[in-house]
């Protein structure tokens, strides 16, 4: 009987949790028919992470119910291909959106604005400035600046507003009188903004726009994720000659100086960010890390089991690989290895010229002179020393010095390192290979 009064007593417990809950959804979704007002965040750079978490964003306002869609727009530009990515999909929603320009909305700032059907501004800011430049610093191609002409007039154009106007943003060859000269690149006030059409108004805080625009409810503020904000610094164009430069000295100092520590650690790591990062921005998929660690693979056996170099030569292949195609740009990508990869060999050559520093080198190259005089003999006729055995004189890692007599012959061992001084016996020779492995005392 208790166990029975028990039950009743949780399940009436679920049902009042569960009709709480539900009054408290339909209270902040319609209470009084007031509007759903989702606000999206879109500040400092225009970049690809900033495109995927747009697309969350958006999707996430439909799914709420939202009546109105605003970004607050604070931005000196960014990535073209981002920017483009991000102006189709607002044009695929049929949600209204509105741009509130707290800041500046300068370059892609400027398009992304004028591919939604409502702009308004804050005292104070500004749009426009959106001509086109390269991150090398070369002249940008015509060809390219009128592309990019020819996509601002078409976003200006879908909405009503004057597409004479945003190609003057875009391309410093266009005149329009009493506005701007040949020569000149068009940036407006807010209130030159809202004189020319651009903008819808000037406003002193949200909710004043959102009361022009008939607006009035619950606010939804949407919130970045720690993973999309990571992805979002480390997929900048700055950011990511650093990070390479990072993972290269990282593991470049980690061969040179004896044992596995924090340089080592740190490389790995900043290798593996670049790749999260760019995995969660949407550059790439899974592959790219695949691709990675084959060559981190075949990069190990070239260690332990030298060859030609083809293993060694295949698994940096891959590696370089990995990170161009992981990169948004091929040029950026190519760029920023180049910056690491001159970074690194200037760190090492100062760590070898000035501190001796080898490290495992040491343990894979001889680096001793061998002469006749010393005891050394080539490998001529050398199935005759199948069998035999001797003592390591050097390391064998795998490479190294064995001595038969007073005679030293270059060997390889077989699977494993071998210490200096260990009893070792020839067990095959492949050409001028001598291979050897250890024999228990």
């Amino acid at each position: 009987m208790k166990r029975k009064y028990t039950t009743r007593r949780i399940t009436l417990l679920i049902t009042l949790c569960l009709l709480f809950t539900s009054l408290c959804i339909s209270s902040v979704a319609g209470e009084s028919g007031k509007d759903i007002i989702y606000v999206i965040p879109m500040e400092s750079s225009i970049e690809k992470g900033l495109s995927v978490y747009l697309k969350r964003a958006l999707d996430d306002a439909v799914q709420q119910g939202a009546s109105v869609v605003v970004i607050e727009m604070n931005t000196l530009g960014g990535s073209v291909d981002a920017a483009l990515e991000i102006g189709r999909d607002l044009r695929s929603y049929q949600i209204p959106i509105i741009t509130y320009v707290t800041g500046t909305a300068t370059s892609a700032g400027a398009y992304i604005a004028l591919n939604t059907p409502m702009i308004a501004m804050s005292p104070g800011s500004s749009i426009g400035a959106a001509e086109p430049r390269i991150i090398t610093g070369q002249e940008t191609d015509p060809k390219y600046v009128a592309f990019w002409r020819s996509e601002m007039e078409a976003a200006a154009d879908a909405f009503g507003r004057d597409p004479q106007i945003a190609a003057a943003m875009a391309d410093r060859s266009i005149a329009i009188d009493g506005i701007i000269k040949e020569g000149e690149i068009l940036s407006l006030s807010a209130q030159r903004a809202t004189e020319m059409g651009i903008s819808d108004g000037v406003f002193a805080n949200r909710n004043l726009m959102l009361e022009h625009y008939g607006y009035e409810g619950v606010t939804i503020h949407s919130e970045i994720t720690i993973a999309e904000r990571l992805a979002r610094f480390i997929t900048q164009p700055y950011a990511i000659p650093i990070l390479l430069t990072i993972a290269f000295v990282g593991i470049a100092i980690e061969f040179l100086v004896p044992g596995f520590g924090l340089p080592g650690l740190v490389g790995i790591s900043a290798l593996l960010l670049f790749f999260f990062g760019h995995i969660v921005a949407g550059f790439a998929g899974y592959e790219v890390l695949i691709l990675f660690v084959i060559g981190v693979i075949l990069l190990s056996i070239e260690f332990f089991a030298p060859g030609f170099g083809i293993f060694g030569i295949s698994g940096v292949g891959a590696i370089i690989a990995a990170i161009i195609i992981a990169a948004h740009d091929t040029t950026l990508g190519i760029t920023s290895l180049f910056i690491a990869f001159a970074i690194t060999i200037v760190i090492s050559v100062i760590l070898v010229r000035f501190f001796g520093y080898r490290g495992v080198w040491n343990k894979i190259i001889l680096s001793e002179t061998q002469q006749n005089e010393s005891g050394y003999i080539a490998h001529q006729n050398s199935n005759q020393l199948l069998g035999q055995t001797g003592l390591a004189v050097t390391p064998l890692r795998p490479a190294g010095t064995m001595e038969i007599g007073d005679t030293r012959i270059d060997v390889i061992s077989q699977g494993s390192f071998i210490d200096r001084g260990k009893t070792v016996k020839i067990v095959k020779i492949e050409g001028t290979r001598v291979i050897v492995r250890e024999i228990q005392d």
